[in-house]
């Protein structure tokens, strides 16, 4: 686990051992139009449209309608299926967002998982994530895992252990990755009524393409990807990639189908 992902720890640690401390004795639940002050609670539940002014403190939270909350927001555990904006930092062990969410501070989190479209202001920095849906970071991430087969857009670095991606017929883009393990992959997949649907439906000829300005990694394995550099110890260039420089330790392939700029070895 990297220093980022050591940090995070040592808050979560410090973040159960505060809330041990204190008697949450109280909810927190908005069924229509509120404001309230912020504060420590046991769960939060917002049906209808709520406005919390300051810093929340709660084992859970649960937002179906409307939130806005002015300030950061510490938890174990949420839910976004409804549309909540969030002024400052977000710490928590459990994340999910079906619905919209707008972090304008950054997250700090174990499990981050994203089936609706979330966009985060400032650094991220989790164990996991998960995007099924669309995720747009204006700064950095650092992640142990990366899974999305959603749509993507971070303007920094994304930094791994391993990263996988299944491109959809939207674009992604990421200005960096650096990670032991990185596949790319086109979403090919047309099993069942669902991915027939989407095929059905589809514009003709219609590909998603990840853009990025570096890869490095360990193990890369490409497919429908703009790079100007790849760096790898053993390189898969699929079809539909486009990159401008390879370099390469041991191994490389390259797809008839690929178009590579120039490929080089070089020393381990």
């Amino acid at each position: 686990m990297n220093r980022e992902l050591t940090k995070l720890a040592i808050i979560f640690e410090m973040g159960v051992k505060m809330m041990e401390t204190r008697q949450l004795e109280k909810d927190l639940k908005i069924n229509g139009s509120m404001t309230v002050s912020g504060g420590t609670f046991n769960n939060v539940s917002i049906n209808g449209s709520g406005v919390i002014n300051g810093d929340v403190q709660c084992t859970s939270f649960k937002i179906n309608g409307a939130c806005d909350i002015k300030g950061n927001l510490k938890a174990e555990t949420g839910v976004i299926r409804g549309r909540a904006s969030i002024k400052e930092d977000l710490f928590i062990h459990d994340f999910d967002v079906n619905g919209r969410s707008d972090l304008k501070g950054g997250l700090y989190a174990s499990s981050f998982r994203v089936k609706g479209a979330c966009s985060i202001k400032k650094e991220v920095n989790t164990e996991s994530i998960k995007i099924h849906g669309k995720l747009d970071i204006e700064a950095g991430c650092n992640t142990d895992s990366f899974f999305s087969d959603g749509v993507v857009y971070i303007e920094e670095v994304l930094q791994a252990q391993e990263v996988e991606m299944s491109l959809r017929n939207s674009n992604s883009k990421i200005r960096k990755i650096f990670s032991e393990s990185v596949v790319v992959r086109k979403n090919n997949v047309t099993n069942g009524i669902l991915g027939w649907l989407k095929a059905l439906f589809s514009m003709a000829g219609e590909t998603g393409i990840l853009q990025v300005k570096e890869i490095n990694g360990k193990n890369v394995h490409v497919e429908a990807t703009v790079a100007e550099k790849i760096i790898g110890q053993h390189v898969v260039i699929g079809e539909g990639c486009k990159i401008a420089l390879v370099e390469y330790v041991d191994t490389i392939e390259v797809s008839k189908d690929a178009k590579v700029g120039k490929q080089v070895k070089v020393g381990a």
